[in-house]
């Protein structure tokens, strides 16, 4: 399973590439979707594509791709593009009907119903076949 966060600037390549055959094989795609983008989405708000900034000398050292916790840190981030939140969702639903990828995993509400939640939060996961 590749997973990629929803403020990643590069989520809307992501999420049509398998639409370019040969390009991503042989694996499963899946955006991971925060409570902050749904909300977004159902207001219809702009979406910020995001990622820390990455001439902190302390990027290489703290950096662990949790957005949240750089930005609790203090750490900058750089916007590298604003967009409607249903501009991207409709992106990922129109993806995931031409080519039946990506699939969508709110992890957020993943990590709150872990049962592992004191011990280390789900980063990703792999997709369940269910005969």
């Amino acid at each position: 399973m590749l997973m990629l966060w929803d403020w990643h600037p590069d989520v809307l390549e992501f999420i049509t590439i398998k639409q370019t055959a040969g390009l991503v094989t042989n694996a499963n795609l899946s955006v991971c979707v925060s409570n902050a983008f749904m909300k977004a989405v159902k207001e219809d708000l702009d979406w910020d594509f995001v990622f820390p900034d990455t001439n902190d000398p302390e990027y290489d050292q703290l950096w662990d791709g949790n957005l949240d916790k750089w930005k609790e840190l203090g750490k900058a981030v750089k916007v590298y593009k604003t967009v409607k939140a249903r501009e991207v969702w409709h992106t990922i639903i129109e993806s995931a009907w031409k080519s039946a990828e990506p699939g969508v995993v709110f992890m957020e509400y993943y990590n709150q119903m872990s049962n592992s939640w004191y011990f280390n939060p789900v980063i990703a996961t792999n997709p369940l076949k269910v005969a």
